[in-house]
């Protein structure tokens, strides 16, 4: 009977473990690790079980923060959000992006960080794609030798996800609101 608890125990904290990786593990268009887009500041802090600050200018509408959880370095951006009369609701920030270069990040495709632009092309030959040159980027006077974006858009969503590219290799990813081109 005892080793029939025991056995129980260990399987419930297994599951719950593996499906709290597996949440730390997502990304597609709409959400990297414990990050999803459109949520409240207050909401991705309980995901993450972090405290997470805002900058108090009372004249900014967004902020950057850097945060490292698990490991795993995240870039945030929050939106401050507006009513219709385009006055900003105080403490109502939205997330609007976020970016990584972790490595443990694969879309279902098994995309991600390492990936090569060729993969991306033939993963989504049927999807709308965009790929952006870096404006700040020299170019060597080899044509492959550049930083690129790859961009996939979620229009149901409003969303995309962009592969960053170095030489034909993924190096970072962000899943960001889509505001149009």
């Amino acid at each position: 009977m005892k080793a029939i608890y025991v056995t129980t125990i260990l399987m419930v904290c297994f599951f719950s473990t593996t499906a709290q990786s597996k949440k730390s593990d997502v990304l597609n268009t709409t959400q990297m690790g414990f990050f999803k887009l459109n949520t409240t500041i207050q909401e991705m802090e309980k995901a993450c079980g972090q405290k997470l600050t805002i900058s108090k200018n009372k004249d900014k509408y967004e902020d950057t923060i850097i945060v490292k959880i698990d490991n795993v370095p995240y870039e945030l951006l929050f939106h401050q959000m507006a009513d219709y009369d385009e006055k900003k609701i105080a403490e109502k920030w939205m997330l609007f992006s976020v970016s990584s270069d972790a490595i443990k990040f694969k879309t279902k495709s098994n995309l991600g960080i390492g990936s090569t632009k060729s993969e991306i092309l033939k993963t989504y030959d049927k999807f709308s794609l965009n790929i952006y040159n870096d404006y700040l980027f020299k170019e060597k006077g080899n044509a492959k030798d550049k930083i690129q974006y790859i961009s996939l858009t979620d229009n149901d969503f409003g969303s995309n996800i962009i592969f960053k590219t170095e030489n034909r290799i993924v190096t970072s990813i962000k899943v960001s609101m889509y505001e149009g081109e």
